[in-house]
């Protein structure tokens, strides 16, 4: 079954391309990818098809990002939940980072919250 489009799935294929950068997946970014996608609202059923999109294998189903632009209720706690997932070894790695601060900067959170969360 095809994905349909979605904010949840946007910011999801976002940050998953962060984590494949450098092509490996750890342990770690896997934490942090499956709160995000309980948190966006991915189903497990459609994290194989967005990694294919990720990895440009498939074509996204996103045709206009700026319409996933606005903030929603919920950014704050999603991208909590993200950072309390990195924390969860009480370090966050180079590429977690990276995917921390791509997440920042789709949910529009700024570094004076980003210190409060």
């Amino acid at each position: 079954m095809a994905l349909v489009a979605s904010r949840g799935l946007y910011l999801y294929i976002e940050v998953l391309t962060t984590a494949l950068g450098d092509e490996i997946i750890t342990n770690d970014e896997a934490s942090i990818l499956k709160v995000l996608a309980t948190s966006l609202g991915v189903s497990p059923f459609d994290v194989g098809d967005a990694m294919d999109i990720a990895r440009g294998i498939d074509p996204s189903p996103i045709t206009s990002p700026g319409d996933y632009a606005s903030h929603q209720v919920g950014d704050a706690t999603t991208y909590q939940s993200a950072l309390v997932a990195a924390l969860d070894d009480e370090v966050i790695s180079e590429d977690e980072w990276a995917m921390l601060e791509t997440l920042r900067s789709l949910l529009g959170i700024q570094q004076d919250q980003h210190a409060l969360i």
